[in-house]
């Protein structure tokens, strides 16, 4: 798996998840991932199994957008309880959802605000469903244009 972008030591992934396939993530721990649903509501397995594996892959930061953003946060919340119950551990994984936000707000988000005192190196970005690629494009451009920010805002500190 390769990176669309690489930016002062951080890597971001690109990943199209089709409910119907293994779901495939980098590998290194902690990672934080942007969940983008394009494609609305589903069964309730269907949100289970994609945030059992980000939470059992080691994500530390999760941020939910798209549609159902609320549902997958809420999944995620439940399998990081359901974990705990077992283990007496709580994993720590953030989560956060934005209802209604744009591809470009979200993120930002994830790029300026979603673990930024925290040094995660890998983030990755799965896009869930069918819908338009466009989606995919504006995500990746939010990115790459926080990011360039955020460089430009700590060279001039």
């Amino acid at each position: 798996m390769r990176p669309f972008l690489r930016s002062a030591g951080r890597e971001y992934f690109l990943v199209r998840q089709q409910l119907s396939s293994a779901i495939l993530l980098p590998g290194s721990k902690p990672f934080s991932c942007l969940i983008w649903d394009l494609g609305g509501e589903r069964p309730l397995d269907d949100y289970r199994k994609v945030a059992s594996a980000v939470v059992d892959a080691g994500c530390f930061y999760l941020v939910c957008g798209g549609a159902e953003c609320s549902k997958w946060e809420d999944v995620a919340d439940d399998v990081i309880v359901e974990r705990s119950l077992g283990s007496g551990v709580l994993p720590e994984v953030v989560t956060t959802s934005h209802v209604g936000e744009s591809e470009e707000d979200v993120g930002f988000f994830f790029v300026a605000c979603a673990s930024s005192a925290l040094a995660f190196s890998t983030r990755v970005v799965l896009v869930v469903g069918d819908g338009d690629v466009s989606t995919e494009a504006k995500l990746c451009a939010a990115i790459v244009d926080a990011e360039r920010d955020r460089l430009h805002e700590a060279s001039e500190t």
